[in-house]
Parts: C-alpha cells; structure tokens; sequence
C-alpha cells in the first residue's frame, strides 16, 4: 500500500533537501518562514523513517500519523540510549 509522507524541513535543511532524490515527483513548496515542506509517496515506514532520521532536529513529520508517531518512538528510544 502506497503512503504519502508530508515532511516540514528547517529553513537551513530545506535548503539542501530540494536537491534530494526522494522520489521522481516529489510535490514540495516553500513556507513564508523559508522552511520546506515535502510530499512523499513511500511504500515502507521503516526505510523512509531511517531516511527522515537523519535529518534529526531539521524536520517534523506533518503526516502521516502513523509515521510520526514511529519516528517519534524511534527518536525516544535513541535519546534514551544517551542519558
């Protein structure tokens, strides 16, 4: 099954991230405070979720749900890996 994956990146990320290869159509648009917003389709949360790691503090899941609420967990248990 086909997902979408919205993804807001930092304006600083942002910046870098058009020049990615997500995917060969992406639908991207610039925010009035310079951030980046992507539209992704992805057909596995666990390797568009290693993608989005990455980039760590520079971008929020926006959708789906399910995806934000596995990256979060991810990010919860690697900060817990260092306290």
């Amino acid at each position: 099954m086909i997902g979408w994956a919205v993804l807001k990146f930092t304006p600083e990320r942002g910046r870098w991230v058009k020049d990615e290869a997500w995917h060969p159509m992406p639908e991207s648009h610039e925010e009035t405070d310079g951030s980046d917003v992507l539209s992704v389709p992805h057909t596995d949360d666990g390797e568009i979720g290693g993608d989005i790691m990455r980039f760590a503090a520079d971008v929020q899941v926006i959708e789906s749900a399910e995806l934000r609420s596995k990256v979060q967990k991810a990010f919860l248990s690697a900060v817990s890996r260092y306290l």
